[in-house]
Formats: C-alpha cells, sequence, structure tokens
C-alpha cells in the first residue's frame, strides 16, 4: 500500500530550498545597500549652514550662522542652507523631504522648518517648508524670493549671495509675521532701561555689529543688489516694532540638533 504513494524527488527538495535561501539572501542585499545609501546621501548637520558642496566662502558661513541661530533663539523657526555637490540620483522634491525628516528640521510641535537647497551639479534650488509655516511662506512667497534673491546669483555661481540674501528674505517675511523687524533682531536692540535713556540712545557695539552685517549684505558684484542687500530687512518686514531682551548673542555654544519636525508642507523648485 505504501509503496504505492509517489515519494518526494530528493534534487527537487533541494532546488526549491535553494531558490528560497537566494531570495532571502537578495533581500537582505537590497536592504543593506538601501541602508548604506542613505547614510551617504544624508551626512549630518554640524549647524544651520551646511556647506557640503564647498560653494560658500567661510565668512559667509560663518556670519549666516550666526543669523541663523539668533533667529532661531527669539523667533522660533529653523532656517536652515544646505549646499551638496549632487543629489544622488534623486529629484529635489524627494531629496528635500527626506533631508528634513532625516535631520528633523523644525521644531516636532509645530513642524515650523525651513530648508534651502542647492545641487550643484544637477542646478537645482529647492525651498522646502514645513506645514506650520505654510501660511507664512505660501508657495507664491517661495517663488518670488527664489526668483528675486537667489536665482539670479546661482546662475552666476554666486553662492554666497544667493543663499545669504535668500534665507534673510525668508527669516524677514517670518519675523514679519511675529511682529518683528529683522533688522532688530540682526542688530540685538531692545528697550532701554530709564538709566540708559538718559545716559545714551545707542550703543556703540551694537553700531559696529550693525556695521559688520551690512558690509557683508553688501557683498554682492551686482549693483542694485547691494541696495537691495542693505534694506532688505526693512522691505521685507512690516507691522510693529519688536524688541527682545538682551543683546545679539553671537551663536555661542556648539550645535545641538534640530527639534524633530518634518516636511510635508509645501515649497518651491528652481533651475538655475
Amino acid at each position: 500500500m505504501y509503496n504505492d504513494m509517489p515519494s518526494m524527488n530528493p534534487n527537487r527538495c533541494f532546488m526549491k530550498r535553494k531558490k528560497i535561501i537566494l531570495c532571502i539572501l537578495l533581500l537582505l542585499s537590497i536592504l543593506c545597500f538601501a541602508g548604506e545609501g542613505n547614510a551617504q546621501q544624508f551626512p549630518k548637520p554640524s549647524g544651520h549652514v551646511n556647506d557640503f558642496a564647498g560653494v560658500l566662502s567661510p565668512a559667509t558661513k560663518q556670519k549666516l550662522e550666526i543669523i541663523l541661530r539668533e533667529f532661531k533663539a527669539k523667533v522660533g523657526p529653523e532656517i536652515t542652507v544646505v549646499t551638496v555637490r549632487d543629489m544622488g540620483g534623486l529629484d529635489e522634491d524627494t531629496y528635500a523631504v527626506e533631508l528634513m525628516k532625516e535631520w528633523g528640521i523644525g521644531s516636532k510641535e509645530l513642524n515650523d522648518g525651513i530648508l534651502i537647497l542647492a545641487a550643484v551639479e544637477e542646478r537645482r534650488l529647492k525651498i522646502e517648508v514645513g506645514y506650520g509655516l505654510e501660511h507664512v511662506i505660501t508657495d507664491g512667497t517661495a517663488g518670488q524670493i527664489a526668483d528675486k534673491y537667489i536665482v539670479p546669483y546661482l546662475k552666476n555661481n554666486d553662492y554666497d549671495t544667493g543663499l545669504s540674501q535668500g534665507a534673510l528674505a525668508v527669516a524677514s517675511v517670518i519675523a514679519r509675521d511675529a511682529g518683528v523687524k529683522l533688522e532688530d533682531l540682526i542688530t540685538g536692540q531692545q528697550i532701554p532701561s530709564p538709566r540708559q535713556r538718559s545716559r545714551s540712545k545707542g550703543s556703540p557695539l551694537h553700531l559696529i555689529f550693525m556695521i559688520i552685517i551690512v558690509l557683508f549684505l553688501l557683498r554682492s558684484r551686482f549693483g542694485r543688489s547691494m541696495l537691495l542687500g542693505m534694506f532688505l530687512g526693512s522691505m521685507l518686514t512690516g507691522g510693529r516694532r519688536g524688541y527682545y531682551g538682551g543683546g545679539f548673542g553671537g551663536g555661542g555654544g556648539g550645535f545641538s540638533g534640530f527639534g524633530g519636525g518634518f516636511s510635508g508642507g509645501g515649497g518651491i523648485s528652481r533651475g538655475f
């Protein structure tokens, strides 16, 4: 009776097991390569200004980092400037969304991060906006900032001027919504005490720092935009005059990371 039952072919069983093992190994290899690819695409941030492409001058990186740190401390949202040599085969929309999620740009509760990304090889610009700032930095506003303050300079490989003006323009719009004038924030103005009012109306230290900022903004080699950079804050801001206690902090302390935000909001792309 048992002899009449069909027997399993040992070679056939071995081939089935071999196929299953090969499929598992192939799947594990794909997962490992995907993990390595993500690590290479998204290096760890060192601050609010991350020049992985090496196109910004040391002076620009230092001064813009100070301004964006002070903006974060006094206003709240996180503005991040990133340059990359290439995007590893991704388009700028995917790269920006994944980078914001990987780094956690913006606060976790408010999702108020802004990423200004420039990819050198692809010649692409992306301004990515978190949900919490969509009502402030609309797609139309982001497009105007890109077209007027960033793209004309990136086309001439002037990354210093383009990205600096772009970041300051974004900061100005957000500051206006918060009732703060960007030039007041940058120069560290504050409400003087009664004794300070009787002694002096200003501070030499504030004046010196304001001159440094103005010179920084005037580094553009395009004549018209020198005037634009000088008055960028007042042109884009409005509303009531905002003051904060304490002077400009100078960006003291190391970078401790971002607040855990993500994208999913608006944003625009431009070629240059």
